[in-house]
């Protein structure tokens, strides 16, 4: 099962206000896919292990321009404070993400980057978390996250019966 993190919206997600999110790639993601969402998964030291927070299920995945954001977009990002100034989103978007400057076809690592733009491309994709698959609590601060660094977190089996809800193509 591929990872995806939520290392910027990890509160969101976990108190169920996030059921949309906005990727730099992902061009691959499709409808039904099961992910774990995870605290981090680019940076990891060495013998480090992601921490895995959830199960989530792919609902519908598009391409759109970053600045095409709305207030019900940036609600369904968990930002409802920005409601009213979805550009702020944009911005906070645009600060935290990099993408490649030109067409590669190498290793994404070795890729040139720039800053992400406005009017870039991003996948948007809709999910649903997997009832009862949480796996840690909602991070207070980043002193809590270091010190339970270490603790063991229980594998959550999704439900059968849950999983018949979810089909591919199937409209909300």
């Amino acid at each position: 099962m591929r990872m995806m993190s939520f290392a910027l919206t990890e509160r969101q997600l976990m108190d169920g206000t996030k059921t949309v999110t906005r990727r730099t790639g992902w061009e691959s993601a499709w409808v039904g896919e099961h992910l774990l969402a995870v605290r981090k998964s680019m940076g990891l030291k060495k013998g480090e292990k992601a921490v895995v927070l959830c199960e989530i299920v792919v609902l519908s995945v598009c391409r759109k321009p970053l600045n095409s954001v709305n207030y019900f977009d940036v609600t369904l990002e968990g930002f409802p404070e920005w409601a009213n100034r979805p550009e702020e989103f944009v911005k906070m978007f645009c600060k935290h993400m990099r993408v490649p400057s030109g067409p590669y076809e190498g290793p994404k690592s070795q890729a040139r980057m720039r800053p992400m733009a406005p009017d870039d491309l991003v996948t948007v994709i809709e999910f649903v978390k997997v009832p009862g698959s949480e796996r840690v609590p909602v991070q207070a601060s980043l002193a809590e996250v270091n010190a339970g660094a270490d603790r063991a977190t229980k594998r959550v089996d999704a439900w059968p019966q849950w999983k018949k809800d979810v089909t591919p193509g199937r409209a909300l």
